[in-house]
C-alpha cells in the first residue's frame, strides 16, 4: 500500500521552476561572506519590528483597505466588518451550518475519487431523464496527486449517484489530463433516441 502510493505520486508531474544565475560561477577558489554575529541579527531584526510598528500603524491593523476584507466586508477604523454570510479576521470564511453527513461520514454532494487519497475539484451535475439518476463530471487529480499538481495531472471524470446528495461514485474517466473545470449542459438533437446529447466544456489540451 505505502509502496503503490509512492510510486504513484512519483508519476506526478509539475511545472519546473529552474534558479535563474545571471553570471556563470568562474573557475577557481572563492570565499563566501562572513555573517554578523547572531545576536547583532537579533538586535537588528528587533529594531526593525519596532520602527515599522512606530511609523507604520497600518501593519499592525486588521485591515488598511476594503481589499484586505477580502471584498467581503468594510474596513473600518483598521477592523473588518464583514457583510453576512462572512466570518473571519478578513472576512475569509463563509458563516454557515455545517452540512449533512452521507455514508461512513462522508459529506454528501461531493466526489471523493478512487481512494482516501483522492483529490478532486468542482463538480457539474445533472439528471438523466432516461434513468432518473444524477450525473456528476468533476475533476480529479490523476495518479493521486495533490491540487499542487492540477496544471499537469487533473483529468474528468463522470460519477453517478442515485440522490442529488449523493454519495457520488466513479463511472469512467472521460477525458485524461489536462483537463480541468468541467461544465456540462443537456442540449435538445432529434437525430438521437433519448432526444438530447450531453456537451461537456473543460479547460485544458
Amino acid at each position: 500500500g505505502a509502496a503503490l502510493l509512492v510510486s504513484e505520486r512519483l508519476r506526478c508531474l509539475r511545472p519546473r521552476r529552474l534558479p535563474a544565475f545571471p553570471h556563470a560561477p568562474r573557475a577557481g577558489s572563492f570565499s563566501l561572506p562572513r555573517r554578523p554575529p547572531l545576536y547583532k541579527r537579533k538586535a537588528s531584526s528587533m529594531l526593525l519590528a519596532v520602527l515599522l510598528l512606530l511609523f507604520c500603524p497600518a501593519l499592525s491593523a486588521a485591515c488598511s483597505s476594503d481589499m484586505d476584507c477580502s471584498l467581503n466586508g468594510v474596513c473600518t477604523a483598521g477592523n473588518c466588518t464583514c457583510d453576512a454570510p462572512w466570518k473571519g479576521e478578513r472576512c475569509h470564511t463563509l458563516d454557515i451550518l455545517p452540512g449533512d453527513v452521507g455514508i461512513n461520514g462522508i459529506p454528501l454532494a461531493t466526489y471523493h475519487g478512487d481512494s482516501v487519497y483522492s483529490t478532486s475539484w468542482g463538480g457539474s451535475v445533472l439528471q438523466d431523464p432516461a434513468d432518473g439518476k444524477f450525473y456528476m463530471w468533476a475533476a480529479s487529480m490523476a495518479h493521486n496527486c495533490t491540487m499542487g499538481e492540477w496544471q499537469t495531472n487533473s483529468e474528468v471524470v463522470l460519477a453517478s449517484a442515485t440522490f442529488p446528495m449523493g454519495p457520488y461514485e466513479k463511472v469512467k474517466t472521460v477525458v485524461l489530463p489536462w483537463a480541468h473545470n468541467p461544465q456540462a449542459i443537456r442540449a435538445p438533437d432529434n437525430t438521437t433516441t433519448s432526444g438530447h446529447v450531453y456537451a461537456l466544456y473543460t479547460l485544458g489540451d
